[in-house]
């Protein structure tokens, strides 16, 4: 058994790749550890040109998805700037995602999405330290006195 796992705790990586066979995504053990990369674009663009952009996300989401190294695809949008829409993706590491940046997908996809934005993209990179399943809940308990 292992030291840091309580007594019929589950390890964190059979809880994520149990959740990929929950929905039917058929990945190899290797593809089930935790996404080493996180990337999040945030976008502004015009009110004009969100349904347009929209329109070119849902055509491109699922060939992005699709491409080798990618894990997870979402799209956000701000709650408070509904012009503001971010993409929340997990790789399998800083050079898959560099394989989609130099892509065929990626160029075709940026020319479309580049002249409706209404600002600069903002992106950033990063690498998971904790993941959701390896942090505990805290207890009912309450505290005890000092």
């Amino acid at each position: 058994m292992r030291p840091d796992l309580a007594r019929g705790q589950v390890p964190p990586l059979f809880l994520f790749c149990a959740r990929f066979l929950t929905f039917g995504v058929h990945r190899t053990v290797n593809e089930c550890s935790p996404p080493v990369l996180v990337r999040i674009v945030r976008m502004t663009f015009r009110p004009d040109t969100l349904d347009a952009f929209l329109e070119q996300f849902d055509a491109s989401a699922p060939k992005i998805r699709s491409f080798p190294g990618c894990l997870h695809l979402e799209l956000w949008r701000d709650a408070d700037a509904p012009a503001v829409c971010t993409t929340y993706s997990h790789w399998e590491n800083e050079a898959a995602l560099e394989r989609y940046r130099e892509s065929d997908l990626f160029r075709s996809t940026w020319r479309t999405v580049k002249p409706l934005f209404g600002g600069q993209p903002v992106a950033h990179s990063y690498s998971v330290l904790r993941p959701a399943e390896a942090i505990g809940t805290a207890s009912s308990d309450p505290p005890a006195d000092r």
